[in-house]
């Protein structure tokens, strides 16, 4: 079977998948951590977006929340003092975002000693759902454990900030 010989070929060595499961299992770890700070924050702030006429668009994928924190960030008067390092982690978010996609979704389907690289394959559906694509994405061995690293310290961050959002913000909802 082709997909068989495939598979034997690329086969990842024992101690390439013994050297990044922890730094994955990291990024995995704290990614659900940022996603659940964007939410508080939008929670948080959702009254005063309702206030100034924005939707406060508390549900959907984390790409539309950061896309409605942005918005908030920049149209509410009362969290302009805040913007600047609102915007600033929100940026770090969306770029993250990608690798840890990668790195959750993605199949881990090669390894590349000569250039450290690993590829990882994600097939999904066409956009008119008739077929399915495949799409391949290398990330330097390198960049995997750097990833980790930046996932605990971007969490960390996100947290700090969204405590003082909440401190500030957050109104308990009343009992009708």
């Amino acid at each position: 079977m082709a997909m068989d010989a495939e598979f034997t070929e690329n086969r990842i060595p024992d101690e390439i998948l013994k050297g990044i499961m922890a730094p994955v299992g990291l990024v995995i770890v704290h990614w659900p951590m940022i996603e659940q700070c964007l939410a508080f924050q939008i929670e948080a702030l959702a009254g005063l977006a309702a206030k100034n006429g924005i939707d406060p668009e508390r549900q959907g994928p984390v790409g539309d929340r950061i896309k409605a924190l942005r918005r908030f960030y920049r149209r509410i008067p009362e969290v302009a003092p805040m913007a600047p390092r609102a915007l600033e982690l929100l940026q770090h978010a969306r770029n993250f975002q990608t690798l840890r996609d990668t790195l959750a979704h993605g199949a881990l389907s090669a390894y590349l000693a000569d250039e450290q690289l690993l590829i990882f394959t994600h097939i999904k559906p066409s956009k008119d759902k008739s077929a399915h694509e495949t799409m391949q994405r290398m990330v330097k061995l390198s960049d995997i454990t750097a990833a980790s690293k930046y996932a605990v310290g971007l969490a960390r961050e996100f947290h700090e900030f969204t405590d003082s959002i909440c401190e500030r913000f957050w109104v308990e909802p009343t009992e009708s």
